[in-house]
């Protein structure tokens, strides 16, 4: 599962207590992220993960389900097939799925959305 703890009482200390937090929900999820290559692949991730939900929320679903394909597609043309990058890639869907269980078990996010936002990272599970 992963955690979530408030941050400090400063900007700085709130950003390192995000930043260590995330750190150890990647390595709960087999990523280290001081790992360049792993880190890439957690960001990497990320950033698919967030272009994906954007496009279900604003396009109809066969342009969302175009732009899904067109972002499996960019993963794939980048050649990157390093056990590193996967488990940074993986560690990271893998976090956003407890993210959206933790979201609907405290009654932040409902149950649409969570099912919208599961299934984009289900698009993006690119070795399963």
């Amino acid at each position: 599962m992963t955690e979530h703890t408030p941050g400090g009482e400063t900007l700085d200390q709130t950003q390192v207590g995000v930043t260590e937090t995330i750190q150890r929900n990647a390595a709960a999820h087999g990523a280290d992220l001081n790992d360049p290559m792993t880190r890439a692949g957690f960001l990497g991730s990320m950033a698919a993960l967030l272009a994906l939900t954007h496009a279900e929320a604003r396009l109809p679903e066969d342009q969302a389900r175009t732009h899904a394909q067109a972002m499996l597609d960019l993963v794939d043309a980048l050649g990157v097939d390093t056990p590193s990058f996967n488990a940074g890639w993986d560690a990271l869907l893998a976090v956003h799925a407890s993210m959206m269980n933790n979201a609907v078990k405290a009654g932040t996010l409902d149950t649409e959305s969570k099912d919208i936002l599961f299934d984009a990272a289900a698009r993006l599970l690119h070795n399963g």
